[in-house]
């Protein structure tokens, strides 16, 4: 039943769109078709992109998954995530308003909850160089392996 009536709906879609450009699929030519295609799914994309929304979860996976190790350094995760949220505002981008608010506590909170999900790990590095430690935070991307 629900096939039928997603079918139903596409076909009136498609009936209606083509009603729009003016010109009858019967009567296209397949290069027109596929000039079709491609812009009802650039139009399709284009609708979705404008419904959706940047979730502070979703800039903290894209940021540990652009890096190319396992592990990164916290103070670089947050270079990476300032960049991410910079580019996302001068586009325009949709952006949840908990992020918006205060993008500081956000990352934190999820970075917690993403460590006691097993999914990251925290661990401090110390360096001794002319008896100064220093510490640093790192976050490690867990695997299946791990």
């Amino acid at each position: 039943m629900v096939m039928s009536t997603s079918t139903s709906a596409s076909r009136s879609f498609l009936k209606e769109y083509l009603e729009a450009q003016g010109k009858s699929f019967d009567v296209m030519s397949i290069d027109e078709r596929r000039s079709l295609y491609r812009k009802m799914g650039y139009e399709i994309v284009h609708e979705i992109s404008n419904a959706s929304i940047v979730t502070p979860y979703a800039l903290i996976s894209s940021g540990l998954l652009s890096h190319d190790r396992r592990g990164i350094a916290y103070d670089d995760l947050m270079a990476i995530l300032t960049a991410f949220y910079d580019y996302l505002l001068q586009r325009k981008v949709n952006i949840a308003t908990t992020l918006l608010a205060n993008k500081e506590r956000q990352y934190g909170t999820l970075l917690l909850l993403l460590g006691e999900s097993n999914i990251i790990s925290r661990m401090v590095q110390r360096r001794t160089r002319r008896k100064m430690t220093s510490t640093k935070l790192f976050i490690h991307l867990k695997t299946t392996r791990d």
